[in-house]
């Protein structure tokens, strides 16, 4: 039997970045702030596991809520790193298409270029934004209050990616 599954999908990947810049009310996020939003949205136990502030304990429950059974949640580090390349690559296609800019993406940064979205791109990202909105944006604009680096910062918060040796 064959699953699809959209977090080792690319080209989803490519789509949900995109739709987390519109959420995120910016042309440019860190690479390692993408990537755990990214998780974040697509696997909710990664919300309820995650040491937020207690202004954000709402964003816990709706995430209980949206939890699957059939759809397990990344556990261990090399589950997590093989997502992350996965959204590298996502990334790297999204800047050889001219829609992200390369020399930023280099230095860790993904930022939008001027150029228009091709229709097809538009409307799947409008039909991401679609789904769960209030839900998407509520945890974007949190995640996006919280630094990343450093104790407390999202990385350390979220567990997802090593904050140990991040340059404050």
């Amino acid at each position: 039997m064959l699953i699809y599954d959209p977090a080792l999908d690319p080209y989803h990947a490519a789509i949900r970045f995109l739709g987390i810049l519109v959420l995120a009310d910016t042309d440019s996020l860190e690479l390692d702030a993408l990537q755990i939003l990214d998780l974040a949205l697509l696997f909710p136990g990664v919300i309820m596991k995650a040491t937020l502030p207690k202004e954000f304990s709402s964003l816990r429950k709706q995430a209980s809520t949206k939890l699957n059974p059939f759809r397990p949640q990344p556990d261990s580090k090399s589950g997590i790193n093989a997502i992350r390349a996965i959204q590298t690559t996502a990334a790297s296609t999204l800047a050889a298409a001219g829609l992200l800019e390369i020399e930023n993406l280099r230095k860790g940064f993904v930022t939008r270029t001027a150029s228009e979205l091709p229709v097809a791109i538009g409307i799947a990202v409008n039909n991401f934004l679609a789904r769960d909105f209030v839900y998407r944006k509520a945890i974007v604009t949190a995640f996006k209050t919280v630094p990343l680096r450093g104790k407390d910062g999202l990385k350390h918060r979220t567990n997802l990616l090593d904050h140990r040796y991040d340059a404050l």
